[in-house]
């Protein structure tokens, strides 16, 4: 089985010799080639070619012109292996380290054995640099003038930089050496302004906050270490970037790139490795954990705040049912009730908050806008049992004036109304024959002048009209008058006030054919 072996001394797991495929590097002996169908997918095949220093692809792309795709063919499983990210990750990194050790050499030490620099800055030590405040890569700059190699030459003189000196002992131009456009500007500054006369506000800020964001990085880390390795803890990503900010605003940096927060846990993983672990939990929030925290730990530190939640829970919400219902008792008993007498059917006693729990607890919406007629009936329903258990039956709600009148009107029996009033749900039979009596009251005094009306032919007629008898039944009787029609209007009629008297508190009206039962009694005229 033959293998080939890049020029960075990287070996690709050939299997085979092939010569259609141009980068053949898998098992896939087939026939089915493809070729770079765009731009991006050819950049992409040239870019893993130069970091391998793979030679076919290299000299096709050097008789090439520019915006010009080649048709070249190779499997797609050898493509993948090909431009694999981490396999091509491990190839810089592996470079960078060869560059970061020939060139701690002194200026007067032998030149380097290699015709060329590797393709990476001379100054940022890597060949992939993101853009500030973008998600773009900046490509690199090869060296082609000499007055950019004296430039460097001069700067790396005035900071005595033994790195880039040692860089700069051969000719930039003709080792092929490489660097961003940031990093140069920033690196030669001070000579372009010596140069210019003139300081370059723009870079001079970049400068700044570069400065100022490596220094909070510094701090970051020196906390990661001091603290979060000391004591082991799960923190969310959220607190290293709140202190990362802090720490750039010390410095004088107000508005902070977007970048820097998006990039903080590729700085952090830079920067420790494995020694941090990075995992997210179900609603996407990013938390991290040391490598020195036992699982074990993070066992019985789940199950521990597990019982506190589950305790926190349980007193958080007897604490929230008991202000609840202390907050609506509240309502009911502070509200300013004034209740005529007899009690109007059509003035309502359930105070709004009462309405809203209610309408609340029966739809489950927090704000229940458009309840239904069934939910408004069952709200002022069970609202007017509350008023009146609260009161004690001080306040009385229509429903509990009406129902016992209807059951009477319905059954004939007061055992049902007495039941009705243990459960909370009328009067007792006691006051609802007091308020009949004050009505009947009422309608005497209104009758008292009227009826008969003087001077004129009266017809009257009575009748009991019992369906049933017994002890516990009630007994009406009706009666009817019938008068000629008189001309002219007739005065209107008021309810006169009945004052509720004490000693009258339990009696019943008078029984005689003049009032018994006469707010039941009909009127007619006869032309």
């Amino acid at each position: 089985m033959d293998s080939t072996t890049s020029g960075r001394g990287e070996t690709l797991p050939q299997k085979r010799p092939r010569t259609n495929c141009i980068i053949h590097c898998s098992d896939d002996d087939s026939d089915s080639l493809v070729s770079p169908q765009d731009r991006d997918s050819w950049n992409t095949l040239l870019r893993a070619a130069e970091i391998r220093q793979h030679g076919p692809l290299l000299e096709l792309a050097k008789g090439l012109e520019k915006g010009t795709i080649p048709q070249v063919l190779y499997h797609c499983k050898c493509r993948s292996i090909f431009t694999m990210k981490k396999a091509l990750d491990s190839i810089l990194s592996k470079g960078a380290t060869s560059v970061a050790q020939a060139t701690t050499r002194l200026p007067m030490d032998a030149p380097s054995s290699s015709a060329v620099y590797d393709r990476i800055c001379i100054f940022f030590n890597k060949s992939s640099k993101y853009l500030k405040g973008q998600n773009t890569r900046e490509s690199l700059v090869q060296c082609v003038e000499v007055r950019a190699d004296d430039t460097i030459r001069n700067a790396a003189t005035k900071k005595r930089d033994q790195r880039i000196l040692a860089l700069v002992s051969r000719d930039l131009v003709a080792a092929e050496g490489h660097y961003h456009t940031s990093c140069y500007k920033l690196y030669t500054k001070g000579e372009f302004c010596a140069s210019s006369g003139v300081g370059d506000t723009e870079q001079g800020s970049d400068a700044v906050y570069e400065k100022a964001e490596r220094k909070a990085y510094e701090e970051l880390f020196l906390y990661i270490r001091n603290e979060l390795l000391s004591n082991p803890e799960v923190m969310a990503m959220t607190d290293l970037t709140s202190r990362l900010e802090k720490s750039m605003n010390s410095f004088g940096i107000i508005q902070i790139n977007h970048s820097a927060k998006k990039h903080v846990r590729r700085k952090l993983e830079s920067e420790f490795g494995g020694s941090l672990h990075f995992i997210s939990n179900d609603k996407g929030k990013l938390l991290l954990y040391p490598d020195s925290r036992s699982m074990d730990d993070l066992a019985i530190q789940a199950y521990s705040m597990k019982q506190e939640l589950q305790e926190a829970k349980t007193v958080i919400s007897r604490d929230v049912v008991t202000k609840a219902a202390t907050h609506l008792r509240n309502q009911v008993k502070n509200q300013e009730v004034c209740q005529a007498w007899p009690p109007s059917i059509e003035q309502s006693v359930v105070p709004e908050t009462v309405t809203g729990f209610l309408r609340t607890l029966l739809t489950g919406e927090h704000e229940c806008v458009n309840p239904s007629e069934r939910v408004q009936r069952l709200a002022i329903s069970f609202g007017s049992d509350l008023v009146f258990a609260v009161t004690c039956g001080r306040t009385k709600p229509p429903k509990h004036i009406l129902l016992p009148f209807a059951v009477k009107s319905l059954t004939e029996n007061t055992e049902l109304i007495r039941t009705l009033n243990r459960l909370g749900h009328s009067v007792f039979y006691s006051q609802a024959e007091e308020i009949d009596t004050v009505l009947c009251v009422q309608k005497l005094g209104l009758l008292k002048d009227d009826l008969p009306l003087p001077g004129v032919f009266t017809t009257l007629a009575w009748d009991n009209i019992d369906r049933l008898s017994g002890e516990g039944t009630s007994h009406r009787v009706n009666g009817i008058a019938v008068q000629s029609k008189v001309a002219g209007l007739l005065p209107q009629n008021v309810l006169p006030a009945v004052t509720k008297n004490q000693e009258e508190k339990h009696q019943s009206c008078p029984i005689n054919a003049a009032n018994l039962q006469c707010r039941k009694a009909s009127w007619a005229t006869k032309d």
